[in-house]
């Protein structure tokens, strides 16, 4: 069948159309920059999901492996087959502390730092369900929390500070690709980490080439979402780009939905401040309606703590009676600038009745980490200076590492 010219024109409008009632709904029209973001409510066999309380549908087919990446503390999942299989499913992203319960098939498993791979003997058409306990919660919980790291050896090492601190987990505040290559570093870290990894989007993470929505979420996690651990909720937020309309999208649906629910002690983790300490920039969430419309509910959901990036510096004030906590030196420029370590990462503490505090914490990233090319203008900026020893210092053990 021949298809005239307006005949195309016209289906291409309607798919248009379409798929941009599907991107409005799921995160209204963002500003600046306009990008997709797919639907990834189907599950494929062979890619990772983030969602708690997930079903994984597993289709007739003669892979043997599937994987799911957990974005939760404590994930549940349920597996379904549609025939009598062995399988072996690959967890990423979880505590060793972690423990295993299984329900619905026969089970082993092994684990190596924040990977688990568990063998099942599944039934068809039967469910298997699997959740995670953090064991010993009677010590209390404690996380970490710093953004801006980009993805290289700077990352590693914010990964590495955070276990090193007892942390068992690191809120990462967004930020990590900001050069070729940053973004499988990164996803290369989170594998290899020690603890798991729960991360805010960043401006810069959704730009390699186009919109990339799609492979933060498939491999990543989601751009809004909320978990509870020791009673009490983190509530991860997207503030990498502007909405229109503010409400709109899954983070306008998520607070709706929270503000339904039994106010309980929160902590909100995500990149962009409420307000810019400096009073002559405006580097913070960009919109004086949007400000207002995010600390209202904030408020309404209870959030008594917001932990940000963005900004490549540490502060703390009081905004609006939520305690904002800047931790953006995950590239650690202040060190370079000082001539010694300065900066800080965010430590917090909960014990068992869900009260908790979160203080600054020493950084202490050896000098010779960094290498990012983020860093080179503030390295120039620091030839002829005071510190200009340490500065060379630093390029030839950079050079050594290229």
């Amino acid at each position: 069948m021949t298809i005239s010219r307006r005949q195309f024109i016209l289906g291409s409008t309607a798919a248009g159309a379409a798929g941009l009632a599907s991107y409005t709904f799921q995160r209204g029209l963002r500003i600046p920059p306009f990008h997709w973001e797919p639907n990834h409510m189907a599950l494929k066999m062979g890619s990772l999901n983030h969602q708690t309380n997930q079903l994984l549908l597993l289709p007739a087919t003669t892979e043997q492996k599937s994987y799911w990446r957990a974005t939760t503390p404590e994930p549940n999942l349920v597996l379904q087959s549609s025939d009598k299989r062995e399988t072996i499913l690959e967890v990423q992203n979880l505590s060793a502390k972690a423990v295993l319960s299984v329900t619905g098939a026969d089970h082993e498993e092994r684990i190596s730092g924040t990977q688990r791979e568990i063998k099942l003997k599944l039934s068809a058409e039967k469910p298997t369900s699997l959740s995670w306990q953090l064991e010993n919660q009677n010590d209390g919980i404690s996380f970490a929390a710093i953004g801006d790291t980009g993805g290289d050896l700077e990352l590693g090492w914010c990964i590495q500070r955070a276990s090193d601190l007892g942390a068992d987990f690191l809120l990462h505040l967004g930020d990590f690709n900001y050069q070729d290559g940053d973004y499988q570093r990164t996803i290369d870290y989170f594998k290899s980490a020690e603890i798991p990894t729960y991360v805010s989007i960043g401006n810069h993470d959704f730009h390699d080439s186009g919109g990339i929505y799609g492979r933060f979420i498939s491999e990543i996690g989601p751009l809004n979402q909320v978990f509870e651990i020791a009673n009490t909720r983190f509530l991860n937020i997207d503030t990498a780009a502007g909405f229109f309309p503010i409400s709109s999208g899954h983070r306008g649906r998520l607070f709706s939905t929270l503000q339904q629910q039994k106010v309980v002690n929160t902590i909100a983790f995500t990149h962009c401040p409420l307000v810019d300490p400096d009073s002559n920039s405006h580097h913070d969430i960009g919109s004086e309606k949007e400000r207002a419309w995010l600390i209202k509910q904030l408020h309404a959901v209870g959030v008594s703590s917001l932990l940000c990036g963005h900004i490549h510096i540490n502060d703390r004030r009081t905004i609006a009676n939520i305690d904002q906590l800047i931790v953006g030196q995950g590239l650690g420029h202040q060190d370079l600038l000082v001539g010694q370590d300065h900066s800080k990462m965010a430590l917090g503490k909960i014990d068992q009745s869900g009260k908790f505090e979160i203080e600054l914490a020493d950084l202490a990233m050896p000098m010779e980490l960094h290498c990012h090319p983020r860093s080179d203008s503030v390295k120039n900026s620091l030839i002829g200076s005071e510190h200009q020893q340490l500065i060379e210092t630093v390029e030839r053990a950079c050079a050594q590492r290229s």
